[in-house]
């Protein structure tokens, strides 16, 4: 067997979602940015004594909270330069049947949100480039079933890029893995070819991660303890067929996994079943 390097993938992020039923949107707040007043510098010279006089009067007189008055000279402002980012909206639908509550994720930025009743979904101001977008139903960790896309899509700045998605023309995968220890979970997954093996990824290169992502047509799992899993509407294509544990090579060193299983496997018109005994 081999040892690999657990590398953090856009399927990776998924796993933040909610298990219980309709994924939760996550919203960054936008900062505030004040701005500090001009003063004349001439007028500060002159009437230093007087304002500060003032000033003092002044808070003593307004100040009926019993905090201390704020002293201006405490206030930082700074300069926020932001960038004109783009839109992506688009449908989601299986077989001509809108796909409500599917959850759109753009990985890089971290920005996500759901179809509505019919399908639709749109997230805007993403950052100009290359992003992959994941999109999945937001029950099949609650299910067990997994389903989902992950695309590359190009933002330019101030332009909207339409993204349509249909489900249901693929085939299910399932099966069983045997030989796990009792305690022992293990991922299963469904990797086109021509991009890095999970072995050759280095875990602390985001790059590459990112790069190694595009390739990975499916993913499911199995829990420990048990031995099952399922994936629906894999597109037909050739793949290998992966078997990753889960669990720590080294408590000390938890980005190590170990590849148990490899296998290439051809999706066709027909729904596959594998039983691996590892």
């Amino acid at each position: 067997m081999n040892r690999v390097s657990h590398w953090i993938t856009a399927v990776a992020v998924l796993a933040l979602v909610a298990c219980n039923g309709t994924p939760e949107v996550v919203s960054a707040p936008v900062p505030h940015v004040a701005s500090k007043p001009a003063t004349d510098p001439s007028s500060v010279a002159t009437n230093s004594n007087a304002a500060n006089s003032n000033a003092a009067n002044t808070n003593a007189n307004n100040n009926t909270s019993g905090h201390e008055p704020i002293n201006d000279t405490n206030v930082v402002t700074e300069s926020v330069v932001v960038s004109d980012g783009g839109t992506i909206k688009g449908r989601v639908m299986g077989l001509g049947v809108p796909l409500e509550n599917w959850l759109i994720q753009v990985f890089e930025s971290g920005q996500q949100t759901v179809t509505n009743a019919t399908g639709h979904f749109e997230i805007k101001d993403v950052p100009p480039g290359e992003h992959l977008v994941n999109v999945l139903d937001g029950k099949m960790y609650a299910t067990g079933v997994f389903s989902l896309r992950i695309l590359t899509v190009p933002v330019r700045p101030n332009e909207v890029v339409h993204l349509d998605v249909e489900f249901g023309n693929g085939q299910p995968i399932s099966g069983t893995v045997l030989g796990l220890a009792a305690e022992e979970a293990a991922m299963i997954l469904i990797r086109r070819p021509g991009g890095p093996a999970p072995e050759d990824v280095d875990p602390f290169d985001r790059d590459m991660q990112i790069e190694a992502s595009k390739f990975i047509a499916a993913y499911g799992g199995v829990k420990a303890g048990e031995t099952g899993f399922q994936m629906v509407d894999v597109e037909p294509g050739t793949y290998f067929l992966e078997v990753m544990s889960v669990t720590p090579v080294d408590p000390n060193n938890p980005t190590h996994r170990l590849i148990l299983h490899r296998e290439e496997i051809t999706v066709d018109k027909t729904p596959l079943t594998f039983d691996i005994q590892l």
